[in-house]
């Protein structure tokens, strides 16, 4: 029983049975584990924020430029030497743009 997937949403799954003397009892089959609590200074918080969505932007950014890159490279010979300037302002665009989502 114990290899079955549940649902998100099913807290618990409980199966009565018969027990030795006739009596009913419950058996618990499952039940949804427990959400711990992030341990971690309050005053600490705005700063791991604020470094996640540093690398999160840094990223973007990484992921853009090399997209381009590739993509500059098969369009033409050295043409990452050619786009270099527009693929580096549109990757500092979009991994700017994700640091500050939510910021204004």
């Amino acid at each position: 029983m114990n290899d079955l997937r549940w649902s998100s949403k099913v807290q618990r799954v409980t199966v009565i049975r018969a027990g030795q003397n006739g009596a009913l009892e419950p058996t618990l089959l499952y039940k949804k584990r427990d959400k711990k609590k992030k341990k971690q200074a309050q005053l600490l918080a705005p700063i791991e924020r604020t470094g996640r969505r540093i690398v999160v932007a840094q990223r973007v950014f990484w992921d853009t430029l090399s997209s381009r890159h590739d993509r500059s490279n098969r369009k033409r010979s050295n043409g990452w030497v050619r786009d270099a300037v527009p693929n580096l302002a549109i990757a500092y665009g979009k991994g700017a743009r994700r640091f500050t989502r939510g910021l204004i």
